[in-house]
């Protein structure tokens, strides 16, 4: 089976963008692990975006 050259580029653009995928979840881990100095605190950070979505969520239901 022969791949084109379009079928190439699009098989390397797709597996550019899943490895940048996989940096970014890398980096999204690393601000809550445990050896990351400056990590963040998990528990507060849920706390903080569940104030958050009660927020909207109120704001939602202003406007219907």
């Amino acid at each position: 089976m022969n791949i084109t050259q379009e079928q190439g580029d699009n098989k390397k653009a797709d597996l550019i963008n899943e490895l940048s995928f996989m940096y970014e979840r890398i980096q999204a881990l690393w601000e809550f692990h445990p050896d990351n100095p400056e990590r963040r605190d998990v528990l507060q950070e849920t706390l903080e975006l569940q104030k958050i979505i009660r927020d909207l969520e109120e704001e939602i239901e202003k406007l219907d």
